[in-house]
């Protein structure tokens, strides 16, 4: 699916307030100090 992102990656439920925590797990910089989301499961840092 892309740099990041496992093949076969799917998702099922993915809140509003968990994009910009995962946006930021996949350029592998820390999330803004105001957000309230996680990252998903399947996001992880590039190398």
């Amino acid at each position: 699916m892309g740099r990041g992102v496992d093949t076969g990656a799917h998702v099922e439920e993915m809140r509003h307030i968990d994009l910009a925590a995962t946006i930021a797990a996949l350029l592998g910089v820390e999330p803004p100090a105001q957000s309230e989301g996680e990252p998903m499961g399947w996001a992880r840092v590039p190398k």
